[in-house]
C-alpha cells in the first residue's frame, strides 16, 4: 500500500510546488479508497515567500562532465550518464523559464586538503587519492553547458558529500523562504544521497529528478531511487517536473492546446533526440495524458550516413527510436504500437525485421503493422518505422 501511494503521489507533489511558487496552493487529492488524512501530504505553502521550490545543481562541473574529467570513468553506465545530463538541461532550461530559482554546487579545496582533516577513510581519502577539486586546478569549474547564469546562486564553503556540508546553502535557502527543493547531478548514490538526507533532517523537502542524475553503475542507481528515497523525501522522472511547471503557464505558440471534444483542453511538448534534428519535424510529441505519439524514424546515423543492408538499417531505427524515447521519459518496453515501412517489400524479409524487432523488444509485445511500399524518403532507404508510446 505504501510503494503504491509511494508511485503516485510525486506528480502531486510537484503540482503543489509549483503552484507555491505562484502564491496559490490547493489540497493534495487523496488516494482512491482513502481519506485525506490517510494520505501522505507535503505542507501546503500559500504565501509567495513561504514555501517556494527551487532547482538545486550538483557538481555540473568538469570533474564529472569534461572529456578528461578525473572523476568520468567512475560511471560504468555510460548510456545512462548521458541520457543523465540531456534529462538536466532539459530540467534546467524549465526551470528558468518558470523564473523558479535555480542554486549550483560545486565543491573547491585547498592544495593540502585541510578542509579533510587529518583522517584519511572515506571521501577524506579518495579525494586526494584522485588529486580532485583542487582551486587551482578547472576540475571544480562548471562545465560549460551548465554555466550558472548571472542571478543564480552559487554555493560556497561546502567541504562534504552533502551540499549543505560547511556551506552556506541552509541560510541562503531559509533567507529567500525556499523549502522544497529539486534535485539533480553526480553521484546518485553519493553526494545526491547525502544531500538528500541533509536536507530532510533539516526540514526541507527534497525530490530527486531521477533521470536527471547517475550512479556509478545501473544497480546503484536502482538502489538509492527504489530503497533510500522515500525515507527522505520523493523522485520524479524530468518529464513530470517540466509537465507541472508548463500547466502553470500560458502554452507556447508553438504547443497549442488541442481541446478535446466536449471535455477538458489537452497540452503537449515537442522533443527530439539530440543528434536527430529536422528542420520542422519532432522527434515525438508527448502529451500531458503521458501519450507519446513519435515520428516516422528512419536510419540516419549521427554522421547522417546510411548502412546498406536492411538488417543495419533495422538496428539504427531502432537506436534512434531509443533515444527519443528516452528523451520523452519513455523506454522501447513502453510502445503499445509499432508500424513498419518497408520499401518494396518482399515476404524473405519478414525473418530479418523479425529477429531485429524480438532483440530490441525482448519479449514485449506491441500492436504492429507492416507495410510494403513503394519508395521512402531517400532512395537508399529500406525501412522506416513510426510508433506509439506510454510515458
Amino acid at each position: 500500500m505504501f510503494d503504491l501511494t509511494r508511485s503516485l503521489f510525486p506528480k502531486f507533489l510537484l503540482l503543489s510546488a509549483a503552484a507555491s511558487a505562484n502564491g496559490h496552493s490547493a489540497p493534495l487529492p487523496p488516494k482512491a479508497g482513502q481519506s485525506s488524512a490517510a494520505s501522505p501530504q507535503a505542507p501546503l505553502l500559500s504565501a509567495p515567500h513561504q514555501g517556494r521550490p527551487a532547482l538545486l545543481m550538483i557538481e555540473f562541473v568538469n570533474e564529472w562532465l569534461a572529456d578528461d574529467g578525473k572523476l568520468r570513468g567512475l560511471i560504468k553506465d555510460q548510456e545512462a550518464f548521458q541520457h543523465s545530463q540531456q534529462a538536466a538541461q532539459r530540467a534546467l532550461a524549465a526551470a528558468r523559464d518558470a523564473d523558479m530559482p535555480v542554486i549550483h554546487a560545486t565543491l573547491q579545496m585547498s592544495s593540502d586538503y585541510r578542509e579533510l582533516g587529518q583522517a584519511r577513510f572515506g571521501l577524506r581519502g579518495a579525494i586526494p587519492s584522485f588529486n580532485t577539486w583542487k582551486t587551482e586546478d578547472s576540475g571544480w569549474r562548471f562545465h560549460p553547458a551548465f554555466a550558472p547564469r548571472a542571478g543564480e546562486f552559487v554555493v560556497s564553503g561546502r567541504a562534504g558529500a552533502s551540499a549543505f556540508a560547511a556551506s552556506n546553502l541552509d541560510n541562503y535557502l531559509r533567507g529567500q523562504g525556499i523549502t522544497r527543493l529539486y534535485l539533480a547531478g553526480y553521484a546518485t548514490h553519493v553526494c545526491i544521497e547525502s544531500t538528500l538526507r541533509a536536507a530532510h533532517d533539516l526540514g526541507y523537502e527534497p525530490i530527486v529528478l531521477s533521470d536527471a542524475t547517475a550512479a556509478f553503475t545501473a544497480q546503484q542507481q536502482r538502489h538509492v531511487l527504489e530503497h533510500v528515497v522515500h525515507h527522505f523525501g520523493w523522485a520524479m522522472p524530468v518529464q513530470d517536473f517540466i509537465g507541472a511547471l508548463r500547466q502553470q503557464e500560458p502554452l507556447p505558440a508553438q504547443s497549442p492546446a488541442v481541446p478535446a471534444a466536449g471535455g477538458p483542453v489537452a497540452a503537449f511538448s515537442a522533443v527530439t533526440a539530440p543528434g536527430q534534428e529536422i528542420p520542422g519535424v519532432s522527434g515525438a510529441m508527448v502529451l500531458d495524458s503521458g501519450l507519446i505519439l513519435l515520428s516516422g524514424h528512419v536510419p540516419l546515423s549521427a554522421d547522417g550516413s546510411i548502412a546498406g543492408t536492411l538488417q543495419e538499417q533495422l538496428e539504427q531505427v531502432f537506436q534512434n527510436l531509443e533515444a527519443t524515447l528516452r528523451q520523452a521519459g519513455s523506454g522501447i518496453d513502453r510502445l503499445v504500437r509499432l508500424t513498419f515501412y518497408v520499401r518494396d517489400y518482399r515476404e524473405a524479409e519478414l525473418a530479418t525485421i523479425r529477429d531485429s524487432r524480438d532483440r530490441w523488444l525482448r519479449g514485449h509485445a506491441p500492436a504492429s503493422a507492416l507495410i510494403g511500399v513503394q519508395s521512402l524518403f531517400r532512395p537508399e532507404v529500406l525501412v522506416e518505422v513510426d510508433a506509439v508510446a506510454v510515458r
